[in-house]
């Protein structure tokens, strides 16, 4: 497996996760340790784009939930986008499609952020 990691097109708030391979019990340690460096930094708004994963195991799918959970912790979230057919069967027989929102592409993925930014928005003019 390997991750790739980019700013979001249009958008410099929103990191995309291109993942490449497999996400296999064996992976799952090295792509949570991945996640959460990013989720440490401060990033929280996290795409992971699942076009060229071929599989997903128990573990990777334990280490997505976590990390959905953490961000959305942190007042961001995760969204899935690009899942081929066989990762998508696996998403929904696992009951995450339910859980965590899932995109056909990053321009659709990347403006169901804007609820969050907005909701954030009127939350910080209210303080003052």
């Amino acid at each position: 497996m390997k991750i790739q990691s980019r700013l979001a097109a249009g958008n410099n708030k929103i990191m995309v996760l291109d993942l490449l391979g497999r996400v296999d019990a064996f992976d799952a340690p090295d792509f949570e340790k991945e996640l959460k460096k990013l989720l440490d930094s401060g990033q929280c708004y996290l795409i992971l784009n699942l076009q060229n994963t071929t599989y997903v195991s128990s573990s990777g799918l334990s280490v997505i939930l976590r990390i959905a959970k953490e961000a959305r912790n942190n007042r961001g979230d995760l969204r899935l986008m690009n899942l081929n057919p066989t990762v998508r069967d696996t998403f929904e027989i696992a009951g995450f499609h339910r859980i965590i929102r899932v995109f056909p592409n990053e321009m659709e993925a990347v403006a169901s952020f804007q609820d969050i930014f907005s909701a954030y928005d009127r939350f910080e003019i209210q303080k003052f």
